[in-house]
């Protein structure tokens, strides 16, 4: 089989490295795959190693996590690669064989891929059209799509011209009241106040100049002391003409200067170490607050045992069925009645009360999913107190809680020491618009 790998694209703007590897020698096959990676910094990783003997295919790995077939200590050793070199395994565990032949059937070829969004890697398929090779055809697909989910900017009101924004979100309320609101249209005020909101935010922002950041961050007023003394104790030095006071101050210059040179090693060493201590996870919670803040990075997620007792096929199917288990969804045919008769003892909410739940928060909180924090809401409630509160016991009267405040982004934290393909040891959490 020769070393070749053929791509087709079609207006492809992301360049990807790939390679394809014919270990045809058991010893060598992971510590190979593991060297190419690494020295050529492959994208795309194509891996097949069969080989025959006394009529039998052998040579291959066998694993569960990409093949009907019992792990062996081969599958075990590549396994362990791929998570290694967080690799993502692009098969099917339910596909045809990739290897057909009169000697025998096996799935021996490997499609592995590093730095590669499983959403972009799409329609992996194994084809059982008769040819020359007993190798099956492999197709699949990598399309960078721009995601129809909008990015939602977190604002900060300290980067906003404050009067200006006051301004313009009093006359926005101020439209909004001349619109009577009842049960039909609240959802249509509140995701217009969100859009409008958006558009002050943009219209009012401040324009800053970048400072720029120093090159050596590990220096510090100390050695900004110590660096003055030895460059006067130099001066000193070399102004000196009688040569027995010279020979002193040379000596003392001389070990000024060493103790200077010590203590930048000792803080360029401090410094480095403090950065290392900021990147170094100490646990899973770490991966989560990268993931929140860097859209393209996820969580590396197993198969997952399903109730039947087979395994999910791919990362989309793992996603959506720890997400069913742990948000039920509930059946169309059940009809949730709102809860309208309230008795004497339930009051609407007063101004006094939302404005010292509102001051209850923490000021520094992150903001929600929506892009707004705490401090938005309180310009919101200053601008019009009243109408703040209408809209609260509105939906507190008609027991309904608006769309726009249910969609939340669900980001998975898998449990440190628990079996990966139990959909239990996942726990979810849900931040929401607000």
């Amino acid at each position: 089989m020769a070393n070749q790998l053929f791509a087709f694209n079609n207006n492809c703007s992301n360049p990807l490295t790939c390679g394809l590897l014919n270990l045809n020698h058991a010893k060598a096959a992971t510590l190979q795959s593991e060297q190419d990676l690494i020295r050529r910094q492959l994208n795309i990783l194509c891996v097949t190693e069969p080989y025959v003997t006394n009529g039998h295919v052998v040579g291959f790995t066998n694993n569960s996590a990409w093949g009907p077939t019992e792990q062996d200590e081969r599958g075990k050793a590549l396994l362990e690669l791929v998570f290694r070199q967080d690799l993502y395994i692009g098969n099917d565990i339910y596909s045809a064989p990739t290897f057909d032949s009169e000697r025998g059937k096996s799935w021996i070829d490997l499609t592995l891929t590093k730095n590669i969004s499983r959403e972009v890697f799409k329609n992996w398929f194994v084809h059982q059209d008769v040819t020359a090779s007993d190798h099956n055809l492999i197709t699949y697909e990598i399309t960078y799509e721009k995601s129809e989910r909008p990015k939602n900017k977190c604002w900060k009101i300290e980067d906003l011209k404050l009067i200006d924004f006051r301004k313009d979100l009093y006359l926005t309320i101020l439209k909004l009241k001349e619109i009577k609101i009842d049960e039909n249209n609240i959802e249509e005020i509140l995701e217009g106040l969100d859009e409008s909101m958006k558009y002050i935010c943009a219209k009012n922002k401040k324009f800053k100049k970048h400072k720029m950041q120093l090159d050596a961050i590990w220096w510090n007023p100390t050695l900004e002391i110590k660096r003055c003394r030895v460059r006067a104790l130099r001066r000193r030095f070399q102004a000196t003409r009688e040569q027995n006071e010279r020979l002193q101050r040379k000596i003392k210059y001389k070990r000024e200067y060493t103790e200077c040179k010590l203590m930048i090693k000792k803080a360029k060493r401090e410094c480095m170490i403090e950065f290392l201590e900021i990147i170094t996870q100490k646990n899973s919670m770490g991966v989560i607050k990268n993931i929140l803040k860097d859209k393209r990075l996820d969580i590396k997620m197993a198969l997952i045992v399903q109730d039947n007792g087979e395994l999910t096929r791919d990362f989309a199917d793992s996603r959506d069925y720890v997400l069913k288990k742990h948000f039920p969804m509930v059946e169309e045919d059940i009809r949730v009645e709102r809860y309208r008769n309230r008795g004497d003892d339930i009051k609407d909410f007063t101004i006094e009360e939302i404005e010292a739940c509102i001051k209850s928060f923490k000021k520094k909180s992150a903001p929600g999913f929506g892009g707004w924090s705490i401090d938005f809401i309180m310009e919101i409630f200053i601008a019009d107190k009243e109408w703040f509160t209408m809209i609260l016991n509105l939906c507190f009267n008609l027991g309904i809680f608006p769309r726009r405040w249910k969609i939340a982004k669900v980001i998975l934290i898998p449990k440190d020491g628990k079996d990966s393909s139990n959909y239990r040891s996942y726990r979810p959490i849900c931040p929401l618009p607000l």
